[in-house]
């Protein structure tokens, strides 16, 4: 019965040792991840401003474009734009 007992227990310990583990490997992950970034700037008759940031997979692209009559600002997320603002300058 003891022996039964230590059985369960041991692979009670193993099972909370195993998620102990990836636990720490996946804040490891985020804590050392590199951080991707860069930005290009036009300034002719128009200001054209590109940002690109990418952490871990996600990456994200903010696009400020400026001219005589409006501002134009893109951000998007996997390509997929997630809000347009378009104001008169």
């Amino acid at each position: 019965m003891l022996q039964v007992l230590l059985l369960i227990l041991k692979i009670l310990l193993w099972i909370i040792l195993g998620l102990i583990g990836l636990v720490l490997l996946l804040l490891l992950l985020v804590l050392f991840a590199p951080i991707k970034y860069s930005a290009d700037a036009n300034m002719d008759e128009n200001i054209t401003v590109k940002a690109k940031i990418k952490y871990l997979i996600v990456s994200v692209l903010v696009n400020y474009n400026k001219n005589e009559k409006n501002v134009d600002t893109v951000i998007k997320i996997f390509g997929i734009p997630l809000k347009k603002k378009d104001k008169p300058d």
